[in-house]
């Protein structure tokens, strides 16, 4: 992940916690974060519709919260505490993102991601790739 970009979502969440603190629900935090990314000039795409294929065959999609600069995906969660579930399911986000079918171009290559926990006492923010890729992490 980009150093300086890194530091953008790290400062961001910070800034939307430290305003709106715990308890509220993902989607109001994920706008919060959003806009927080923007006023800092990053390039943001919420909810992007990223299909799965099987067999070569549309089977489905998933829908990443956030893409930022097209280079990290955040998924944003408000619990108590973070599970291997919330970092699987960013894995997975990165293994379908940097290979979408040749029509669809909206993300080209995103490596790393991010899971963001907007916590009842503190903001989490835990970096994420996908094995082969953690090389420059």
């Amino acid at each position: 992940m980009d150093t300086q970009l890194g530091e953008f979502v790290r400062a961001a969440a910070t800034d939307v916690h430290a305003q709106l603190g715990g308890g509220l629900s993902e989607c109001v935090y994920q706008s919060a974060l959003a806009l927080a990314l923007r006023q800092r000039g990053c390039i943001v795409e919420t909810e992007v519709v990223v299909p799965i294929l099987y067999n070569t065959m549309y089977i489905g999609f998933v829908r990443p919260d956030i893409v930022v600069d097209k280079q990290i995906v955040i998924e944003i969660k408000a619990v108590l505490k973070i599970t291997e579930s919330h970092f699987l399911q960013t894995r997975a986000y990165l293994r379908w993102l940097p290979l979408p079918p040749p029509s669809y171009s909206r993300i080209e290559s995103v490596q790393r991601g991010a899971v963001i926990n907007f916590g009842p006492e503190q903001v989490e923010v835990c970096p994420v790739c996908v094995p082969e890729k953690c090389a420059s992490v």
